[in-house]
This record gives C-alpha cells, structure tokens and sequence, in this order.
C-alpha cells in the first residue's frame, strides 16, 4: 500500500487533487480502512466538494463511528453550507462520544 501512503501524504501536504486520485485506485481493496474516507473527505473539503466530502466523511464514520475528529470535520462542512440539522446532529453526536471518554475514564481511574 505504498501508493496509499503516498496518496495521504500528498493530501497533508496540499496536493489535494494528486492525493484523491491515488487514493480512489483502492476504495475497493481498504474499503473498511476508516481513514481512506477520512483523507478523501479532507481532499473533497479543500477541492470545493462538500458533498463528496459528506459522502467520504460519512463513510469514515461507518467504520469508526466515534471518531470525533471526523465529526468536527463533517460540522465545518455543514456550518459552511448552512445545514443547521446535521450540525446540530454531529455536534451533539461529539459531545455524547466526549461525555462517554471522560466517563471510562473515570471510572478506570477509580
């Protein structure tokens, strides 16, 4: 998977278009590795795309349904757009996951 590492790093370092399509060669075979459509999602973001960006970042919750950062992502995006609903979906969807953390923790450290 080297070109899926290549793929990541050209999206962190802002080649955005160049990351997306070396990344969509294997949507098939890391279908359930979350962070693909986490990464996919930043390109879609930063190309202007924020309905491919939803799809990915949503996708990216399938298999990693607490992952708050992609729920922050996926609020900029509805913020952005004016999607009041879904925003207020996936930021009080943060704050459960955020409560649920500090409460395992606590008890872990009882």
């Amino acid at each position: 998977p080297m070109e899926v590492e290549q793929g990541c790093n050209k999206i962190l370092s802002g080649d955005y278009l160049g990351g997306k399509e070396l990344l969509e060669k294997h949507t098939e075979e890391f279908e359930k590795w979350w962070p693909l459509w986490y990464y996919l999602g930043i390109a879609e973001s930063a190309i202007g795309n924020p309905d491919g960006a939803i799809s990915n970042f949503r996708k990216a919750l399938q298999y990693s349904p607490s992952n708050i950062d992609v729920m922050k992502e996926l609020c900029s995006i509805y913020e952005a757009i004016g999607d009041e609903k879904n925003l207020d979906k996936y930021t009080k969807k943060i704050q459960i996951v955020q409560n649920n953390m500090e409460a395992e923790l606590a008890d872990n450290q009882e």
